[in-house]
């Protein structure tokens, strides 16, 4: 397969960096890639998900919750240079959702590391929920 359909695969806003015919120019458009496109969503996501970044002029979480945007970054950066070197393996097809994935993957898992008890009780009332059929579980809002 040649490389112009493999990087077809991938979401169009990947075709700069996957194409960069070198390593400067693919720095630079991971820069704008990471910046423009990645960390509004990740921004969104982590305000939605842990209650951060209330304005626009904050500068983000504070106390523990540092790391989640870091961690998703690392995540991003790992994934996109593994892409790089091969984009025909795995394509990205939209690069947005995939950050949003990405990103609530990690928020998920620094809840379950914060609070391991909630996780725990989540986890068992499902159980109790799917395995009896004394209960039932609805999707939406709730009552109305």
């Amino acid at each position: 397969m040649n490389g112009q359909a493999t990087t077809a695969q991938n979401d169009a806003l990947l075709t700069p960096f996957l194409s960069a015919p070198n390593e400067a120019a693919a720095e630079q458009s991971l820069t704008r890639l990471l910046s423009e496109y990645a960390d509004p969503v990740i921004r969104g996501v982590i305000s939605r998900k842990l209650h951060l970044w209330r304005s626009k002029g904050q500068a983000g979480p504070g106390g523990d919750a540092e790391d989640v945007p870091g961690e998703v970054l690392i995540k991003l950066l790992g994934r996109l240079r593994e892409l790089r070197g091969d984009p025909g393996a795995n394509p990205i097809g939209n690069f947005q959702s995939y950050v949003a994935v990405v990103t609530y993957n990690v928020c998920h898992s620094y809840l379950r590391k914060k609070y391991p008890r909630r996780h725990l009780l989540k986890n068992r009332a499902r159980y109790l929920m799917g395995t009896w059929s004394e209960f039932a579980v609805w999707e939406g809002d709730g009552p109305e």
